[in-house]
């Protein structure tokens, strides 16, 4: 959940899309927040989550679409701005 006075959580409520890939990363595919990446890693008998949010990477910040190829390429499909 977005909270304003948190540096290191999401950037955006308006999580249109997700997906977690064949890593285990988690993609979030927000409505204005661009990309959210969550990496876990196992540190001891506790995971560690990595949140690495990627704003304007596209040509419009408003996701849809998530999916992963046979190749492991995610690929993100965006609403056009006109």
């Amino acid at each position: 959940m977005y909270e304003s006075t948190n540096d290191n959580g999401l950037n955006n409520n308006g999580i249109w899309c997700f997906h977690r890939d064949r890593e285990g990363i988690l993609w979030i595919g927000t409505s204005g927040g661009g990309i959210i990446i969550i990496i876990q890693k196992k540190k001891d008998s506790n995971y560690l989550g990595i949140i690495v949010i990627i704003p304007n990477h596209c040509s419009y910040n408003f996701m849809v679409h998530l999916y992963e190829d046979h190749e492991g390429l995610i690929w993100i499909g965006t609403i056009v701005e006109v």
